[in-house]
């Protein structure tokens, strides 16, 4: 018997080799659609695979290369445009700690004390400001800032500040900073010994959060507010738009502002021996009456409203902290601070800021008091005026209206 299979298989490649042909563009576009997506996936994987670490790629903790001195400071154009930058960068405090400048705790208890305050490395930071008229609560705050960000903050320095120039030049080096620890100025001296070692740090080196002042804004501060009451031009623009090369910046400040009857009688003490603490500058009872004190309170409430003034003209770059507010609620004043120098401490260091608000410096018990027989109703009358005066000029530029119902005479007025 002949088998037919061998004529039934050519006539199923024949038909085969007929469709083959019929549609072999189709076929082909498939193959290689099919071709493509396999690659796709393939790459796809790939790339998962070597993003994770442990999964055939690269830990990114070994492989970015930590940071330099020469890192973490600024380039000569970024110093030049200052505060103007406007960048937010979240760095933990050791990437910012120069180790071979002192540390301290401010904490007494072995709880707390592992947590220090430090000197940040020669340009690591921005500059800032802490300013307020004499006698306002400035070393107090000073002290919760410093428990606070684990940054020392700067006393005035005459060749900074005082001087009203613009901070130019190369940074100094560490060991400049050392010999400057060593230097004794008066009261700043009173203020190291308490614990404040950065008092003759200069604000140009950007080694402090930030610096105190009791002087007049320095005359580079750009302003950056069309609310400023000096700088603005007709057409609302303001100084800096009006003076795109003027080489200043915007300067961030912290304006601590104080009921004014109890800060000249703070002060009043203060310039019987110039001592920071109370308790060793005391004034006689005779100190606050007769003409040399009511000349004494017009000269310096006119200079309390006038420093306000200054420093609020910028509402951008300022922020205004009232002294009785932070008494009466330190942690909220104190995260408003630090939130505005762009800090932000771990919960237990501030746990323990709020077991130890008073700090070493604070000065309670004043032995005179706003009364009647020490600020008779004329002075009075003109330190309210500059009361409102301030008040006013503070909401018309946008900011928060000064407690004035905790001030003194306030219901006598």
């Amino acid at each position: 018997m002949i088998s037919d299979g061998g004529s039934h298989g050519s006539l199923q490649r024949r038909r085969w080799y007929a469709f083959v042909h019929t549609h072999r563009w189709s076929l082909a576009k498939r193959f290689f659609t099919a071709m493509a997506s396999a690659v796709f996936v393939v790459l796809f994987l790939l790339s998962i695979v070597m993003t994770f670490p442990g999964l055939g790629g690269k830990s990114p903790e070994f492989d970015v290369k930590p940071p330099s001195p020469e890192d973490l400071r600024l380039t000569a154009a970024e110093q030049s445009l200052g505060s103007d930058l406007h960048v937010t960068v979240q760095l933990p405090l050791s990437r910012l700690v120069e180790p071979r400048l002192p540390s301290r705790s401010w904490f007494p208890d072995p709880a707390c004390g592992r947590f220090r305050t430090h000197f940040a490395r020669p340009g690591a930071l921005p500059d800032a400001r802490l300013a307020s008229f004499y006698r306002s609560g400035n070393t107090w705050t000073r002290y919760l800032l410093e428990a606070a960000a684990g940054l020392f903050t700067c006393g005035p320095t005459w060749e900074g500040e005082l001087a009203d120039e613009l901070p130019t030049g190369p940074l100094p080096s560490v060991a400049d900073l050392q010999s400057r620890l060593n230097t004794s100025h008066g009261t700043s001296d009173e203020l190291r010994q308490a614990g404040f070692v950065a008092e003759d740090m200069p604000s140009a080196a950007r080694v402090c959060l930030l610096t105190k002042t009791h002087a007049f804004a320095p005359h580079w501060r750009r302003l950056s507010s069309s609310n400023a009451s000096s700088g603005g031009g007709d057409d609302g623009s303001t100084d800096a738009a009006q003076h795109p090369h003027d080489p200043g910046y915007a300067l961030p400040a912290i304006l601590l502002v104080r009921d004014p009857f109890r800060a000249l009688i703070s002060l009043r003490h203060y310039h019987v021996n110039s001592s920071a603490a109370l308790a060793q500058s005391r004034a006689a009872e005779a100190a606050f009456s007769g003409a040399e004190w009511r000349q004494f309170v017009e000269r310096y409430s006119r200079h309390w409203l006038e420093l306000a003034d200054d420093w609020a003209a910028s509402p951008q770059d300022t922020l205004l902290v009232a002294y009785e507010r932070l008494v009466a609620g330190p942690g909220v004043e104190l995260q408003r601070m630090l939130e505005f120098l762009g800090v932000a401490p771990s919960s237990d260091r501030m746990d323990c800021v709020m077991q130890h608000l008073e700090g070493g410096f604070r000065n309670s018990g004043h032995p005179v008091l706003p009364q009647d027989g020490v600020f008779d109703k004329e002075m009075q009358k003109v330190v309210w005026a500059r009361i409102l005066q301030l008040n006013r000029l503070l909401v018309d530029r946008g900011y928060r209206r000064l407690p004035v119902e905790r001030y003194s005479f306030f219901w006598e007025v």
